[in-house]
């Protein structure tokens, strides 16, 4: 067992595509903890020294396995709850596992091509499904449209106030971003546009790195070299700029745990520690680019890996239709809603698709105490199922606390006293995995993530 362990780290060690790749994998997974920077600071010490390890030699890529195992653990057991791509992170962690596994129990060496072109089906997927759930009206409304909500706040991290866009930027770059996500990636199936592709990716992931989104910006960042590296060697040329990647990316980590935990400037400030990142990913893609060769072949590849992987990341991505959810699987910032009394999607109409009806049977939320004001529910509908979940997850975090709220249930108004007594406190196994957004009562869907 030591032997063949041995040797599989031996058959990564002497891949430098995988080596490269480990060490941006890991960048990744430090940059999307954000969340337990307050919380628990073990966690944060242990994947920033293993992303020090690998700044200070790439002979640490190792680190990357023990960052690897603790995130797994960490976001299967909060799979599903949790940010669109740490979902897609576990699900590439499992894609990862399951190669290295075949190779643990077999002397051939490591098919890289063949898994890089799988990846890149999936990155296709990925940006696809991104830019179907945005075919609806109120996307391409340029009051709730949510390029305008990006746009809005990424101007006032950097400014301080929000600037008034005017309708036909917002609509032509609702029209750009959706060439970028269902149209562009396709690109990357022909070699004279491949480079290309990566480029204007480049581009549009250092903009919304920007906006409070770095962690998943490095997640594609990571994806776009899976999809693409072809390196005989890591030249001096490529580790040093490999390590001002690095390097910024721990910047950034520092800059932002001093602004939010320590208060020592206004969080708005939070924008310098995203600036931080976005200079190191434009030095390292302008060098990456800058020498770039493609090695694009179809000769090379795994028809069910890529069979597989296209048949899960739709029904995945096209759950919500169905009622089985509709969030974490990239609706982000879509405008999309799927309730059936007013489906906005452009092609699916889910009065005639939806097979759960949880969506349907919902509680308005007229009033809670002021330990659950910063859900920010107030005046929203809640699925009756995603209501009765929340009560068991504020339960469990206030354990000593009593906690209050006032709802409208099929036309009665009801005030809890105690939630953890009430009636509603009543939870399935599968409530956790019918993850749903809050739903706005007004007539037009504004932008929420």
């Amino acid at each position: 067992m030591l032997e063949k362990g041995t040797l599989l780290f031996e058959k990564i060690k002497n891949n430098p595509n995988l080596v490269v790749l480990a060490i941006f994998f890991n960048c990744a997974m430090l940059l999307d903890f954000h969340d337990i920077y307050t919380t628990n600071r073990y966690y944060l010490v242990l994947l920033f020294v293993s992303v020090f390890l690998n700044f200070l030699n790439f002979k640490y890529w190792y680190t990357s396995i023990f960052s690897f195992l603790f995130t797994f653990s960490f976001y299967l057991y909060y799979f599903p709850r949790q940010a669109n791509h740490s979902n897609l992170t576990l699900f590439f962690e499992i894609f990862i596992a399951l190669i290295f596994l075949k190779y643990f129990f077999t002397s051939s060496e490591i098919s890289f091509k063949k898994h890089q072109f799988t990846i890149k089906i999936a990155f296709i997927c990925i940006y696809f499904y991104a830019g179907f759930h945005k075919l609806n009206d109120d996307f391409f409304n340029t009051h709730t449209s949510c390029t305008n909500f990006i746009l809005q706040n990424t101007f006032y991290f950097i400014a301080g106030y929000k600037l008034v866009i005017p309708s036909i930027v917002t609509l032509f770059l609702a029209i750009v971003t959706l060439f970028i996500e269902i149209i562009l990636p396709f690109g990357l199936l022909f070699r004279k546009t491949e480079k290309y592709v990566v480029i204007l990716c480049v581009v549009f992931h250092g903009f919304l790195g920007l906006s409070f989104f770095s962690d998943f910006s490095s997640l594609a960042g990571f994806l776009l070299l899976f999809c693409t590296i072809n390196i005989n060697t890591i030249s001096k040329k490529l580790a040093l700029f490999v390590r001002i990647y690095i390097g910024f990316v721990l910047l950034s980590i520092v800059t932002e745990v001093v602004v939010i935990k320590f208060k020592i400037i206004d969080n708005r400030y939070i924008f310098i520690s995203n600036l931080l990142f976005v200079i190191g990913w434009f030095s390292f893609f302008y060098y990456y680019l800058k020498h770039y060769t493609s090695a694009f072949t179809l000769t090379n590849i795994s028809r069910k890996s890529i069979i597989f992987c296209v048949v899960f990341l739709s029904i995945w991505s096209l759950k919500a239709y169905f009622g089985f959810g509709n969030l974490a699987n990239l609706t982000m910032f879509s405008n999309l809603t799927t309730e059936t009394s007013r489906s906005n999607h452009l092609i699916i109409n889910t009065k005639h698709t939806k097979v759960l009806n949880f969506e349907e049977d919902t509680v308005k939320i007229i009033a809670v105490c002021k330990d659950l004001k910063y859900e920010k529910l107030e005046g929203f509908l809640l699925p009756m199922v995603e209501f009765k979940y929340k009560i068991k997850e504020w339960t469990t975090y206030f354990e000593s606390k009593k906690l209050s709220a006032t709802i409208i249930y099929k036309n009665e108004t009801i005030v809890i006293d105690d939630l953890e007594k009430s009636i509603y406190n009543e939870q399935k196994w599968y409530y956790k995995y019918l993850y749903y957004r809050k739903i706005q009562p007004k007539e037009s869907v504004e932008c929420y993530w």
